[in-house]
């Protein structure tokens, strides 16, 4: 049937030496995790993934805790830039999928920092698409406190999508470019041309988002 077509799938998928583990997490994906505090095996974590039902579990311990919920929404990324883990550095697909599942969990600089010293240990010197991968996700990274929604490139501006205006003030208010703000949930950035290219709108958007963490004046030179 279906299901032990799945588990044999899943069988030659991990084949490794090494890969009980994996093979236990698929089993445990196909047949649900069930109620946790009994004995049934009914439960839903087929339909939406083992990541996803763990995150849905966190959130359901923090309303009875009455701890605050972790709030954490991905910053889109159109900036024309594309990146990848190449396959010359590292070979096995279950290992890149790895690296990009731990990539998208980093939640602060330090872990990214972490992340790039484990690679270099493990499959030695970085190339190039891996740095600009880093970088795009120490971007999100750093987006994120600024209530950021989304960096697009557009021409000759940089488009944020933002939830408050005035919180962004200060992000803006020294640096390069030029801010205009058409609307209270969006601000055009327009860099000079030179500050486009790739690996210098990276480094431009690092140091800027990295940079005053407390809120400056209201005239901070964004102008409507």
């Amino acid at each position: 049937n279906d299901i032990a077509a799945r588990r044999l799938k899943a069988f030659e998928h991990y084949s490794d030496l090494g890969s009980g583990f994996q093979i236990a997490m698929r089993d445990l994906e196909i047949r649900g995790a069930g109620n946790i505090l009994g004995p049934e095996q009914s439960g839903h974590i087929e339909a939406v993934g083992y990541d996803m039902y763990c995150q849905l579990l966190e959130q359901a311990v923090r309303r009875l805790r009455k701890e605050p919920a972790e709030r954490h929404r991905p910053v889109n990324l159109d900036l024309g830039i594309t990146a990848s883990i190449p396959r010359g550095y590292i070979r096995a697909d279950r290992q890149r999928m790895e690296v990009y599942k731990r990539l998208t969990s980093c939640r602060t600089v330090a872990e990214l920092g972490v992340l790039r010293e484990d690679l270099r240990d493990a499959f030695g010197p970085l190339p190039t698409a891996v740095e600009t991968l880093l970088k795009m996700a120490e971007i999100r990274v750093l987006a994120q406190p600024w209530g950021i929604r989304a960096l697009i490139v557009d021409g000759p501006d940089v488009i944020f999508s933002i939830d408050d205006l005035q919180k962004v003030q200060p992000l803006l208010a020294e640096g390069p470019g030029s801010p205009r703000v058409p609307d209270p949930r969006t601000i055009h950035w327009r860099l000079p041309k030179r500050l486009l290219e790739p690996e210098m709108l990276l480094d431009v958007l690092r140091r800027q988002l990295a940079g005053p963490a407390a809120p400056a004046p209201v005239a901070s030179g964004l102008r409507a």
